[in-house]
Protein backbone atom coordinates (compact mmCIF):
# COMPACT_ATOMS: atom_id res chain seq x y z
CA UNK A 1 0.00 0.00 0.00
CA UNK A 2 0.98 3.06 -0.72
CA UNK A 3 -0.11 6.48 1.37
CA UNK A 4 1.02 10.07 0.00
CA UNK A 5 0.07 13.32 1.14
CA UNK A 6 0.48 15.79 -1.57
CA UNK A 7 -2.10 18.49 -0.23
CA UNK A 8 -5.58 18.41 0.09
CA UNK A 9 -7.85 19.25 -3.10
CA UNK A 10 -7.23 18.51 -6.90
CA UNK A 11 -4.81 19.01 -8.63
CA UNK A 12 -3.02 18.46 -5.43
CA UNK A 13 -0.60 21.62 -5.44
CA UNK A 14 -1.21 23.19 -2.04
CA UNK A 15 1.49 23.53 0.73
CA UNK A 16 -1.36 22.63 3.56
CA UNK A 17 -1.20 20.70 6.49
CA UNK A 18 -2.22 17.31 6.54
CA UNK A 19 -5.66 16.31 7.85
CA UNK A 20 -5.60 14.76 11.56
CA UNK A 21 -5.69 11.24 11.07
CA UNK A 22 -4.98 11.30 7.37
CA UNK A 23 -2.54 8.47 7.27
CA UNK A 24 -5.20 6.40 9.43
CA UNK A 25 -8.04 7.19 6.94
CA UNK A 26 -6.54 5.66 4.17
CA UNK A 27 -6.96 2.18 5.84
CA UNK A 28 -10.65 2.71 7.16
CA UNK A 29 -12.03 4.98 4.30
CA UNK A 30 -13.33 2.71 2.03
CA UNK A 31 -12.63 -0.49 4.01
CA UNK A 32 -10.84 -2.05 6.83
CA UNK A 33 -7.48 -2.64 4.45
CA UNK A 34 -5.31 -3.61 7.48
CA UNK A 35 -8.20 -5.89 9.08
CA UNK A 36 -8.95 -7.91 6.30
CA UNK A 37 -5.46 -8.27 4.88
CA UNK A 38 -3.36 -8.25 7.94
CA UNK A 39 -5.27 -9.42 10.89
CA UNK A 40 -7.87 -11.76 9.56
CA UNK A 41 -4.85 -13.24 7.46
CA UNK A 42 -2.25 -13.02 10.12
CA UNK A 43 0.15 -11.57 7.78
CA UNK A 44 2.75 -8.66 7.86
CA UNK A 45 1.98 -5.68 6.16
CA UNK A 46 3.77 -3.16 4.35
CA UNK A 47 3.36 0.48 3.69
CA UNK A 48 5.68 0.48 -0.06
CA UNK A 49 5.71 4.35 -0.32
CA UNK A 50 4.83 6.93 1.63
CA UNK A 51 5.52 10.70 2.22
CA UNK A 52 4.14 14.22 2.27
CA UNK A 53 5.24 16.58 -0.48
CA UNK A 54 6.04 20.19 -0.16
CA UNK A 55 5.93 22.02 -3.16
CA UNK A 56 8.51 24.23 -4.25
CA UNK A 57 7.02 26.18 -7.50
CA UNK A 58 7.87 29.95 -6.66
CA UNK A 59 3.68 30.05 -8.27
CA UNK A 60 2.41 27.96 -5.10
CA UNK A 61 2.30 30.10 -1.63
CA UNK A 62 4.24 28.25 1.11
CA UNK A 63 1.82 27.66 3.24
CA UNK A 64 2.43 26.44 6.55
CA UNK A 65 6.39 25.32 5.73
CA UNK A 66 7.69 22.65 4.73
CA UNK A 67 8.89 21.07 7.97
CA UNK A 68 5.20 21.61 9.35
CA UNK A 69 4.08 20.00 6.67
CA UNK A 70 6.45 16.67 6.37
CA UNK A 71 6.77 16.82 10.48
CA UNK A 72 3.01 16.75 11.01
CA UNK A 73 3.37 14.25 8.30
CA UNK A 74 5.79 11.61 10.19
CA UNK A 75 3.93 12.39 13.43
CA UNK A 76 0.56 10.67 11.84
CA UNK A 77 2.38 7.45 12.36
CA UNK A 78 6.04 6.90 12.03
CA UNK A 79 6.89 8.84 15.23
CA UNK A 80 3.60 8.02 16.89
CA UNK A 81 3.80 5.14 19.50
CA UNK A 82 -0.12 5.71 19.52
CA UNK A 83 -0.48 4.76 16.02
CA UNK A 84 2.59 2.09 16.20
CA UNK A 85 0.27 0.18 18.55
CA UNK A 86 -2.73 -0.31 16.85
CA UNK A 87 -1.11 -1.51 13.93
CA UNK A 88 1.35 -3.91 15.19
CA UNK A 89 1.39 -6.29 11.73
CA UNK A 90 2.64 -3.24 9.56
CA UNK A 91 5.99 -4.34 9.50
CA UNK A 92 7.65 -2.19 7.30
CA UNK A 93 7.58 1.73 6.12
CA UNK A 94 9.63 2.98 3.07
CA UNK A 95 9.42 6.99 2.64
CA UNK A 96 9.94 8.01 -0.59
CA UNK A 97 13.06 10.34 -0.76
CA UNK A 98 13.51 12.39 -3.61
CA UNK A 99 12.44 15.45 -5.19
CA UNK A 100 11.01 15.40 -8.37
CA UNK A 101 9.04 17.12 -11.27
CA UNK A 102 5.57 16.47 -11.91
CA UNK A 103 2.66 17.63 -13.71
CA UNK A 104 2.90 21.63 -13.15
CA UNK A 105 4.92 21.34 -9.87
CA UNK A 106 8.00 20.05 -8.43
CA UNK A 107 7.37 17.77 -5.32
CA UNK A 108 9.62 17.72 -2.55
CA UNK A 109 9.19 14.43 -0.42
CA UNK A 110 12.79 14.16 1.08
CA UNK A 111 13.49 14.54 5.29
CA UNK A 112 16.99 14.17 4.88
CA UNK A 113 18.24 16.63 2.18
CA UNK A 114 18.08 19.64 4.77
CA UNK A 115 19.42 19.79 8.01
CA UNK A 116 16.61 21.43 10.01
CA UNK A 117 13.76 18.51 8.93
CA UNK A 118 16.39 15.70 9.38
CA UNK A 119 17.36 17.14 13.11
CA UNK A 120 13.05 17.61 13.41
CA UNK A 121 12.85 13.73 12.07
CA UNK A 122 15.84 12.13 14.31
CA UNK A 123 13.82 14.47 17.39
CA UNK A 124 10.78 12.48 16.70
CA UNK A 125 11.84 9.64 15.90
CA UNK A 126 14.04 9.16 19.36
CA UNK A 127 10.48 9.09 21.25
CA UNK A 128 9.68 5.53 19.53
CA UNK A 129 12.95 4.00 18.48
CA UNK A 130 12.25 0.97 20.43
CA UNK A 131 9.65 -0.27 18.24
CA UNK A 132 12.00 -0.45 15.36
CA UNK A 133 15.31 -2.32 13.71
CA UNK A 134 18.25 -0.23 11.57
CA UNK A 135 19.81 -2.86 9.17
CA UNK A 136 23.65 -2.13 8.41
CA UNK A 137 23.35 -2.13 4.56
CA UNK A 138 27.23 -1.88 4.48
CA UNK A 139 27.77 -6.03 5.39
CA UNK A 140 25.96 -9.06 3.99
CA UNK A 141 27.10 -10.68 7.60
CA UNK A 142 26.02 -10.02 10.85
CA UNK A 143 23.87 -6.64 9.67
CA UNK A 144 23.80 -4.69 12.71
CA UNK A 145 20.78 -3.44 14.37
CA UNK A 146 22.12 -0.68 16.27
CA UNK A 147 18.08 1.32 16.67
CA UNK A 148 19.83 4.68 14.92
CA UNK A 149 18.69 6.51 12.53
CA UNK A 150 21.30 6.80 9.74
CA UNK A 151 21.83 9.80 7.39
CA UNK A 152 22.38 8.25 3.72
CA UNK A 153 22.15 11.37 2.00
CA UNK A 154 25.48 12.45 3.34
CA UNK A 155 27.06 8.91 2.14
CA UNK A 156 28.47 9.75 -1.33
CA UNK A 157 26.74 6.94 -3.13
CA UNK A 158 26.36 6.85 -6.15
CA UNK A 159 25.14 4.49 -9.52
CA UNK A 160 24.17 4.07 -12.85
CA UNK A 161 21.66 1.83 -12.95
CA UNK A 162 17.82 3.70 -12.94
CA UNK A 163 16.55 0.76 -10.54
CA UNK A 164 19.54 1.51 -8.20
CA UNK A 165 18.67 4.66 -7.84
CA UNK A 166 15.08 4.21 -7.48
CA UNK A 167 15.95 1.79 -4.38
CA UNK A 168 18.33 4.60 -3.05
CA UNK A 169 16.06 7.22 -2.95
CA UNK A 170 13.71 5.08 -0.52
CA UNK A 171 14.12 5.15 3.40
CA UNK A 172 12.93 1.86 5.24
CA UNK A 173 12.03 1.88 8.72
CA UNK A 174 11.81 -2.20 10.16
CA UNK A 175 9.51 -2.45 13.35
CA UNK A 176 10.45 -5.45 15.36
Amino acid sequence: MSVYHFGTKWPWIDNVLPIPDQFHTFFTNRSDFYTDYAVKLNKPMMIAETAAAFHTNSTISVGPGELAIKQAWWRQFLTNATYLNLYPKIKLYSIFEIVKHEGVTHRDFAITLKPNILQAFKTDFQQVEGFFVEANSTTSQNAGLTGEVVDYSKSGASCTSPMMSILMSMIYFMIL
